[in-house]
């Protein structure tokens, strides 16, 4: 009361700050979930709403804003601190530790207006988002859970190009479930696709599985978003062997050894391509390079990246866990 009558104030006066003050708080709790340019255009129509006498709740004020980013699963973005000090060379643990049957996550921003069907509404804002897919559990993934890779007396145990176990192949059909749930039929315009076993397998599973729905998509196989060479799972297949085997796909502009070969990129003799040699991290990253270029190329609005840990990981900063999916925008890449 003394600081009232000091102040000059009456106590309705003072009752209306104290509650314009309340809303300032909640704004601000409220906005952090949203992208700071969102957060400008939602401060300036609350406070155009307290001029002229319109006060709302500041959560229920932005309907035709994107909603925040909503995740099933379980993976975490990464600090930037963490995602700059990352060595590729030294992650091999986190890229194959998640092998148990995870709950098929899938994760999109989209627009929360009445009436709009969520497959419209990613378009509509006119900006360029990626769908990235991590593979199913495969055969090395759940070997590694019990051989964590350069541990005391790990060997590779040899699988070339590893496939889908059963558990991944589950995984991936809820994944297919997922997105016709979210009508992603009418948001994805281009499936984007790695050539080895895994990753074709995760596609086929996910989007051409007797599926009408995402036959019409067109589809492209493209070795820049192979995974980085650790292991033999990650030596590739030969094309003439991968079109006998996936017949939906196209393979004719791989050459015969698409994957990392060594320092000399050459073959002698034949059989030499069974040996595995690490692929540095400045020529993954080269190539990553090139494929965000590819992406910032294409006229498509939306597009699915089915790729690996590493890949997205680099791209992302973020843990994909096995048959993860997640929405962002082009521009969120790094």
């Amino acid at each position: 009361m003394k600081l009232i009558k000091v102040v000059g104030w009456n106590r309705s006066r003072c009752w209306s700050v104290s509650v314009l003050l309340v809303l300032s708080v909640g704004l601000a709790a409220c906005l952090r979930q949203y992208a700071p340019e969102q957060r400008t255009s939602m401060r300036r129509l609350f406070f155009n709403s307290i001029s002229t006498g319109i006060v709302r709740s500041p959560c229920s004020l932005p309907l035709n804003f994107p909603s925040p980013s909503v995740s099933i699963g379980c993976s975490k973005r990464m600090t930037h601190s963490s995602r700059t000090t990352t060595s590729y060379t030294t992650t091999q643990q986190g890229k194959e530790r998640d092998t148990a049957a995870c709950a098929t996550t899938a994760t999109t921003t989209t627009q929360s207006r009445k009436g709009e069907s969520k497959g419209k509404s990613l378009l509509r804002t006119g900006n360029k988002f990626v769908t990235f897919i991590r593979h199913g559990q495969t055969e090395m993934n759940e070997f590694l859970t019990k051989n964590p890779y350069r541990s005391s007396g790990f060997r590779d145990p040899g699988y070339y190009d590893t496939v889908l176990t059963a558990t991944g192949i589950s995984q991936a059909r809820r994944l297919n479930s997922e997105f016709k749930r979210r009508n992603m039929k009418d948001e994805i315009e281009l499936i984007m696709i790695s050539p080895l076993t895994r990753t074709l397998q995760t596609a086929h599973y996910v989007f051409f599985e007797d599926d009408e729905d995402f036959e019409r998509i067109p589809k492209l196989v493209i070795p820049h978003i192979r995974e980085k060479l650790w292991l033999s799972s990650d030596v590739g297949s030969n094309p003439s062997r991968l079109a006998r085997t996936f017949t939906g796909f196209n393979f004719d502009h791989l050459s015969d050894f698409w994957w990392y070969q060594g320092p000399n990129q050459h073959r002698i003799p034949p059989e030499s391509w069974q040996i595995v040699h690490e692929e540095p991290d400045h020529e993954f990253m080269e190539r990553l390079e090139k494929f965000r270029e590819i992406l910032s190329s294409r006229p498509e609005k939306h597009i699915a990246v089915v790729a690996h840990w590493g890949v997205i990981y680099a791209m992302t900063g973020i843990d994909f866990r096995n048959c993860e999916a997640r929405t962002l925008q082009l521009s969120e890449l790094r």
